[in-house]
């Protein structure tokens, strides 16, 4: 897939290396977002040394980034030189790379070294600080293992700490990016739900098939799908018995914590620490109704954060047994996945409400429930929304039920501006249409994800 809608961070990479003085720049996120390739796109017209990190003895990754820092300056004798120690390596770098020289050192997953040896980031403080800040070159540091790359790198912790110029959280493409490349919006949103907004994964699979059959080849023992939650979840935990039990919960639609701990058979307290460890990696998120002010609110909702392993832990996860043995076949969790993807479309058409509104969310009473309030609290005004995946037009009824509930929202209720949102996978009826023009309505089939609109 061609490189998508990097524009901000290469502009800001490109503007720090125009200062033309010492920079320090971690890069981190989630894996498969694309971090590497952003780094190439920066590097490949200019003077820098890339190593790529591998998980292999301290040695050996000493030897390997000498290995890379020989053949981008063609030094024979580092090259013929054998070093195993970062300080030894550090301390060549010192008196041999050229100060004045605009050259970039460009180390990918950093975190693969730190885990090898912790001790890692204080000998490129000492780089840092006796070396690299008075010089012309940039430093770039990329790792995928967040929870690593905040202790060890961005942390008041670190050794590293207040030495960055600045740094990229490079986060998921939008639906609306990524229908540049599909051109089919409702496969668009199909995919988004399964996939979210992962580059490598659109790269892994052929998003020109037929829905249906992408699905049917994500389902297979030799998919590279069919490991992908556990190799995600095992480059951050050591122990994913417990974890990979609360994350089954919370698709299956178990999102308070007492509804988790009765279903895995968990004390409330000790799973308080695992919700607080995922959420704090960005695996999970935490709800509560978008006009609740409380600080201190104890009925949060939890909800996986990532689409993927949202679709992995309810539909591969459960099913692995099945799937090994051949003997699962798609057609038989359509319903869940046609109401799985519903739920992703809300999540996509809040976005577009977020463009309006500062804060976005939902609300819930009792058994009252809305998909989109968003709020503007400087200028009083509150936008409702919702939103069907359905075959059907949506008509005036929809909207009707949207006032009612809406008259339940205390907020602001004596003098806000009301506005109302509705999103359709198939359209709206002409009376639909007719009361739109006439009232603060405003009606958004799936067009909205193309960029020009």
């Amino acid at each position: 897939m061609r490189f998508l809608n990097r524009e901000e961070e290469l502009t800001f990479l490109e503007k720090e290396w125009k200062r033309e003085r010492a920079s320090f720049i971690p890069i981190y996120g989630r894996r498969r977002t694309g971090k590497t390739r952003l780094m190439h796109e920066f590097l490949k017209d200019k003077e820098h040394v890339y190593h790529l990190a591998s998980q292999e003895s301290k040695g050996e990754q000493v030897n390997s980034f000498k290995e890379s820092l020989a053949q981008s300056l063609e030094d024979d004798f580092l090259k013929q030189t054998e070093m195993r120690d970062w300080k030894d390596l550090f301390s060549y770098m010192k008196k041999n790379l050229d100060k004045e020289k605009r050259f970039a050192i460009a180390i990918d997953e950093i975190t693969y070294i730190i885990k090898r040896n912790d001790s890692f980031p204080s000998y490129l403080q000492d780089l840092w600080d006796n070396f690299l800040k008075d010089t012309n070159m940039m430093l770039l540091l990329c790792g995928s293992l967040i929870g690593l790359m905040r202790e060890s790198v961005l942390a008041h912790s670190s050794p590293l700490y207040g030495r960055r110029s600045g740094q990229i959280h490079l986060r998921s493409l939008s639906p609306r990016t990524l229908n540049e490349v599909i051109m089919n919006e409702k496969k668009t949103v199909r995919l988004y739900s399964l996939f979210g907004g992962i580059p490598k994964y659109y790269e892994m699979i052929d998003y020109k098939k037929d829905f249906d059959q992408i699905v049917d080849s994500i389902l297979k023992p030799e998919s590279l799908f069919f490991e992908e939650g556990t190799f995600l979840l095992g480059q951050e935990f050591k122990e994913l018995g417990n974890y990979n039990s609360i994350l089954k919960s919370i698709s299956k639609g178990n999102t308070e914590s007492s509804d988790i701990a009765n279903e895995i058979g968990m004390e409330t307290r000790k799973l308080s620490n695992y919700l607080d460890r995922l959420y704090e990696l960005g695996f999970i998120m935490k709800e509560k109704p978008i006009t609740v002010t409380k600080k201190r609110y104890r009925g949060f909702h939890y909800r996986l954060k990532d689409n993927f392993l949202d679709f992995w832990f309810k539909f591969v996860f459960p099913n692995r047994s099945q799937i090994e043995e051949r003997s699962f076949d798609h057609t038989e969790i359509q319903s869940k996945l046609k109401k799985f993807i519903s739920k992703k479309f809300e999540d996509i058409c809040r976005k577009e409400v977020a463009k309006e509104c500062k804060k976005v969310g939902r609300w819930w009473y009792k058994e009252e429930e809305i998909d989109i309030v968003g709020l503007d609290e400087e200028n009083r005004k509150i936008a409702f929304g919702e939103c069907k995946w359905s075959k059907n037009k949506v008509d005036e009824n929809v909207l009707r039920d949207l006032e009612r509930k809406s008259e339940k929202v205390r907020w602001h209720n004596e003098d806000r501006k009301e506005k109302f949102y509705l999103f359709s996978r198939s359209g709206f009826t002409p009376e639909l249409q007719t009361i739109g023009e006439k009232k603060e309505v405003v009606l958004n089939d799936l067009s909205f994800l193309n960029e020009e609109n």
